[in-house]
């Protein structure tokens, strides 16, 4: 159904995140396959995760055949950029504008700022990410019935997932 990479750098949350984004998907009943990479992760290093989320058998993604890429880093999200795919999605968290390649859906937003601002909570950023990522492909997570899913887990702060979903209204198509 959809493959991606969830990157950043070693505190940013992105084994957290894929772990969410995995315990969702299965109980909204698709299989998932997952694996993660990380160096100096305690000391700010690269950090990366792949999720398949479908009938998959391997959890490696070959470069170019990723349907999206969520980044916490706009350094994190040109490092795996190069495993999108044509007219794949990348959802970056950033402040500096960037122009990325043409045939790429890229949704480019400071979701710290605005966890900051809004939310009062740096944590948040990650999460309107989610939310970004959610909205996007809503045929795999239907709003209707992922916020169902997500009641379990106390970590989640819906508002900043919702506050995502309704960003990603604006996602290039």
């Amino acid at each position: 159904m959809i493959k991606g990479i969830l990157c950043g750098k070693g505190g940013h949350g992105i084994i957290t995140l894929n772990q969410i984004i995995g315990v969702l998907a299965s109980d909204l009943g698709h299989d998932v396959i997952s694996a993660e990479t990380h160096g100096m992760a305690m000391r700010g290093g690269s950090v990366a995760t792949f999720i398949k989320i479908g009938g998959y058998v391997s959890p490696s993604i070959a470069r170019g055949d990723a349907d999206f890429v969520l980044s916490m880093d706009l350094d994190e999200a040109l490092r795996n950029f190069d495993y999108l795919k044509h007219g794949g999605c990348c959802i970056v968290n950033t402040r500096l504008p960037f122009e990325f390649p043409a045939g790429f859906r890229v949704m480019q937003l400071d979701a710290a700022a605005e966890a900051r601002r809004d939310f009062k909570n740096r944590h948040a950023a990650g999460q309107i990410l989610l939310g970004c990522l959610f909205g996007i492909f809503a045929d795999v997570f239907p709003p209707g019935k992922i916020f169902p899913a997500l009641e379990k887990n106390r970590r989640i702060l819906r508002d900043a997932v919702k506050y995502g979903i309704a960003r990603s209204a604006h996602a290039p198509s």
